[in-house]
């Protein structure tokens, strides 16, 4: 990550007047963002496992600040921490540009395109289905209008999800679960809260 070479280059003793800094950065806040998954660019490693990969990374403090990172010889305590932070960069890194690309969603994507539901935060899924094939001009008494469709949901990962006030007729917040223990269902969507994904 960008921010750990500049740090690393600054640490070294180098200087931007008369040494090449270090190129070949790759933010994995950004690549975690442009695929919706976070929210913000600077997110922490230990977030980031945990919104990428769903594993905890331990960030002890007493290892983290200790005075042992000035020793030649790094204790094993130091070592541990800075391999498992390499190889975490790496995992979330191959996790990230290996992960199928969903597209958003607008009032032109085709009934049948598999879509999941984002969360408020946008970090993670709570429900997958598929564009409904009809639009009709309302549904369930609330109108469907260009940025919003109607999904076919098949799987519910998050129940206790609160669908928007304004997309159902009672015009309260209602969680996922009050559409029916069964699926499929039908559900009004905000094209923004929705992106194309491989079918579940």
């Amino acid at each position: 990550m960008k921010a750990n070479l500049t740090r690393l280059f600054n640490d070294c003793g180098f200087s931007i007047l008369k040494d090449a800094p270090f190129v070949g950065a790759v933010e994995l806040g950004a690549l975690a963002r442009d695929q919706n998954l976070t929210t913000r660019n600077n997110i922490s490693l230990a977030d980031l496992a945990s919104t990428v990969l769903h594993r905890y990374l331990p960030k002890d403090p007493s290892i983290r600040v200790s005075t042992d990172w000035d020793n030649p010889e790094l204790p094993p305590a130091q070592i541990q921490y800075a391999v498992l932070d390499i190889y975490t960069c790496w995992v979330i890194h191959e996790s990230l540009i290996n992960r199928p690309a969903g597209h958003p969603v607008t009032h032109a994507t085709l009934g049948g395109t598999p879509v999941k539901i984002l969360s408020q935060d946008r970090s993670s899924p709570v429900a997958y289905g598929f564009i409904a094939p009809d639009r009709p001009a309302k549904f369930g008494g609330v109108n469907v209008t260009q940025s919003r469709v109607i999904v076919n949901i098949t799987v519910v990962k998050v129940a206790a999800y609160l669908v928007h006030a304004e997309l159902v007729q009672s015009r309260v917040e209602t969680p996922l679960s009050s559409f029916g223990p069964d699926v499929p269902f039908s559900l009004l969507c905000h094209t923004k809260d929705l992106q194309t994904c491989v079918s579940e």
